[in-house]
């Protein structure tokens, strides 16, 4: 598993996630989105679920799997989204955008 330090995910749950995938086989990259714990820029609160903000998150998202999918060690590995609230309607948006985001096996 790859976890990268400029990240600080707040859902430990999240953590349990990254465990699991990567004991199948699977990379995790678990990070708050912008504006939420040790994450920079701004998060638009009081737009959270607005379709401009969810496609800002869902670019964020696209972003941070094409950083994932450079490391050398990942090339035949799965790549994917998975999230849970707000997650839950940003990893099928971004998945569209991006053809690196491939079923796992």
């Amino acid at each position: 598993m790859l976890r990268l330090p400029i990240f600080d995910a707040l859902e430990p749950i999240l953590g349990d996630w990254a465990e699991r995938f990567a004991s199948e086989g699977n990379a995790a990259l678990v990070y708050d989105k912008r504006g939420v714990g040790k994450s920079g820029r701004e998060y638009a609160r009081h737009q959270n679920v607005s379709k401009k903000n969810i496609s800002l998150l869902a670019d964020d998202a696209v972003a941070a799997l094409k950083r994932l999918s450079a490391h050398g060690a990942l090339k035949s590995t799965p790549l994917g989204f998975a999230g849970i609230s707000q997650a839950g309607w940003i990893a099928p948006v971004a998945a569209q955008r991006t053809e690196l985001a491939r079923s796992a096996r």
